[in-house]
Formats: structure tokens, C-alpha cells, sequence
């Protein structure tokens, strides 16, 4: 996991990590591995919304094609503060975003809260290494995934990331203890879920610690009122540790094919799922 300073963090908008340096992104591309995912911070300038600046605001999976920008953009995406003075994009070197999860807390957690300290100004122009520790910290705040802009390139490096990493490629981060002034135990009680979209044959799986919460959360992010529908519904199985909960939740995301995976968004019918579930809960 990589961290570094930018402007916001929209995977629809913006459905790419980039840098205005060539060796920024080669030296990224170098210490990383498919799969890898990098923090987005907010900056402090003014170009950030100030509720954002100085806030941990997500991360993302990331590929492994480099691209400019205007390769994943539109034109008409770039606003005139994002080029230069020559009127080129101020981040050409690229590569795309193909799974985003955004932290849910308000406020946002703030970078030194959760890390104990400043990045360095090299944050503001590279990518750099977290530690085993600050991963830790990072993957246990908050979060739910969401949407990353759908386009052709983008599945194809996700499709690449899958067949690097494995059968149904990379399905989230994994669960991790530390302690802080509150305790966040991966040992502790959690829950497996699979909600569905209203009556479509469309799931979410995953695991949380208070499912409930973790649906309201999920909710928050739906436009129900235009959709006429919402996550709910579905099987729970609840475990004695995170780690259990997480087990279950690949058992479940794996049993699929790749074809009927959207991150962990599982396209199959009522039957085909129920049938997944009990075969994870049978092989525990």
C-alpha cells in the first residue's frame, strides 16, 4: 500500500492515479505489484475542499499500463487549474483506477490522527511506501467500495490484476489488529454478508464487524429514489473473528466466475448464490 497528496478523490471523474513526473510513475510501477492500492490525501491547499484537506479520503487499486491522461479523460474533464501554463495537463503520466473504497466517517479521518505524523513533501509529487503498521491502521478505518468509471480499458487491467493475482483476482483488503486509544481487534466478533440489490439478481459480499451499519453505509451511496431500489435482504452468517468472517466472504467471491464479478458486486441468480453460500459455510 502507497500514499500520496492529491487534489480529491473521484474514481468516476478521475478514474486514474497520476503524476506530473515520468519517474514518479516509474518508480511506483517498480516497488509496486498487481493488485497493490494507493491512499489518496488531500492536499491543503485551496484546491481541495476544506472539509477534504489534510484528510485521508480513500484508496485504490491501481494497473499496470501506463497512459497520459488524456488517454483515460475527456478533454472537457480537465478545468483550467489542472493545466499548466502552457495548457497541458499539470499530471499527464497515468496509470487507471480499477477498485476504489472511500473512507465513510464524518468527519474524514485525518492523516496525522491515524498515522501519527506528516507526510514529506515527496508525498506532494511520488508515491510512497506505507508501513506494515500504517497499512494496518489504514485498513481498518471505515469504508465502503465505490464505483470506478466503466470502460474497456479499465476491465481489461482489471482482467490482467486477476490473472496476476489469481482466480477472481484481487477481492479487498485484508482484516488486521492494532491498537490505538481505541481498540480495533480482527479477533473480535464479525459477520459475513450477502445483501441484494431490491429484487435483482445482483449481490453484495462482504464482511463487517456490525452489518447493519455496514448496509446503512452501503445505502448511503445508492440513489434509491431514482433506482427504486437499495441493498437489503440476503444471508448473514456471523464468526467468533474478522478473520473468519473474511475467509468466508473469498470462499464465496471465489466460487464465481470472473465474467459474473464486479469487485465484490456478484451477478447470479438467487438459487446460484444460495448454493455458494452453503458450499463456503460447508468447507469452514
Amino acid at each position: 500500500m502507497f500514499i500520496k497528496r492529491f487534489w480529491g478523490f473521484d474514481p468516476v471523474y478521475w478514474p486514474i492515479v497520476s503524476f506530473s513526473q515520468k519517474g514518479s510513475l516509474d518508480a511506483l510501477l517498480a516497488q509496486s505489484q498487481p493488485g497493490d492500492t494507493i491512499v489518496f490525501v488531500g492536499t491543503q491547499g485551496p484546491e481541495t475542499k476544506e472539509q477534504e484537506q489534510g484528510k485521508l479520503l480513500g484508496f485504490a487499486e491501481f494497473g499496470r499500463g501506463r497512459l497520459h491522461s488524456r488517454q483515460a479523460l475527456p478533454s472537457d474533464s480537465f478545468a483550467s487549474a489542472e493545466k499548466g501554463p502552457s495548457g497541458d495537463i499539470k499530471w499527464p503520466y497515468a496509470v487507471l483506477i480499477t477498485r476504489a473504497w472511500r473512507f465513510t466517517s464524518n468527519p474524514l479521518p485525518s492523516l496525522t490522527a491515524v498515522l501519527g505524523r506528516q507526510l514529506s513533501m515527496a508525498a506532494t509529487s511520488n508515491a510512497l511506501p506505507l508501513s506494515t503498521v500504517e497499512q494496518e491502521q489504514i485498513l481498518t478505518l471505515p469504508r465502503v467500495e465505490i464505483d470506478v468509471a466503466e470502460t474497456e480499458a479499465i476491465r481489461n487491467e482489471r482482467e490482467r490484476i486477476a490473472a496476476a493475482v489469481g482466480p477472481g483476482g484481487t477481492m479487498g483488503p485484508i482484516p488486521a489488529s492494532f491498537t490505538t486509544r481505541v481498540l480495533r481487534d480482527a479477533d473480535r466478533e464479525a459477520t459475513t454478508y450477502a445483501f441484494q440489490f431490491g429484487s435483482y439478481n445482483v449481490w453484495k459480499i462482504g464482511w463487517a464487524h456490525d452489518a447493519k451499519q455496514r448496509l446503512e453505509d452501503l445505502n448511503k451511496h445508492v440513489p434509491h429514489e431514482v433506482l427504486g431500489a437499495r441493498w437489503g435482504g440476503g444471508w448473514i452468517q456471523k464468526w467468533a473473528s474478522a478473520a473468519q468472517a473474511y475467509a468466508m466472504e473469498q470462499r464465496v467471491l471465489r466460487s464465481f466466475a470472473s465474467d459474473e464479478l464486479y469487485g465484490e458486486r456478484v451477478h447470479c441468480t438467487k438459487e446460484a448464490l444460495e448454493a455458494s453460500w452453503r458450499r463456503a459455510l460447508k468447507d469452514n
